[in-house]
């Protein structure tokens, strides 16, 4: 088996003692940040302490509709219901460009994950395995719970999926390191 590994970069994982969850350090645009190591998760998905650390600003709806009592045009009893149509569509639209993706939360509640304006580059053990040029997603995905990464007030935090990981060719998995 070692033979088997040589050429490749040994990257070491830290194992999560409560939830047992595999972590690695990447490198975000120069910042590091702890990150799950997720080959379950079809995406790369930060959360906005981690977006804001490493300058990734995500794309924006377009313009949420006002409901037209609120404009000062008069009363219509069916603009809150008239607005949520228009906030869904607008949603709708930005899904299949591929923008949003929409989630149930832990909660069942809708968890929005909104893509990367820019290209980030990321890498791990200190620059040994680089993924450069990929869009990841931001938003309060519940596994990022597992490294205090949810909330407003929370620490930067991610999660490594296949859509970074695929890149590479090879991957050999064992209990606490990863080689590329």
């Amino acid at each position: 088996m070692e033979e088997d590994l040589e050429g490749m970069e040994r990257i070491p994982i830290e194992i999560l003692k409560l939830t047992l969850l595999p972590t690695v350090i990447i490198t975000l645009n120069g910042v590091d940040i702890p990150a799950l190591l997720d080959t379950g998760s079809p995406v790369t998905v930060l959360n906005s302490a981690a977006a804001k650390l490493a300058k990734l600003e995500t794309v924006q709806p377009d313009a949420q509709p006002e409901a037209e009592g609120k404009k000062g045009g008069g009363f219509n009893p069916f603009a809150k219901i008239q607005d949520n149509f228009k906030a869904t569509q607008v949603i709708a639209q930005a899904a299949s460009r591929g923008d949003v993706l929409v989630i149930a939360g832990a909660q069942g509640g809708r968890v929005e994950l909104w893509k990367t304006r820019e290209l980030a580059s990321l890498s791990l053990g200190e620059g040994l395995v680089e993924f450069p040029d990929f869009k990841a997603y931001v938003g309060d995905l519940p596994g990022l719970a597992a490294l205090g990464g949810l909330g407003e007030d929370s620490p930067p935090a991610a999660v490594l999926g296949m859509d970074v990981l695929k890149r590479k060719n090879t991957m050999i998995y064992r209990q606490n390191e990863v080689f590329f």
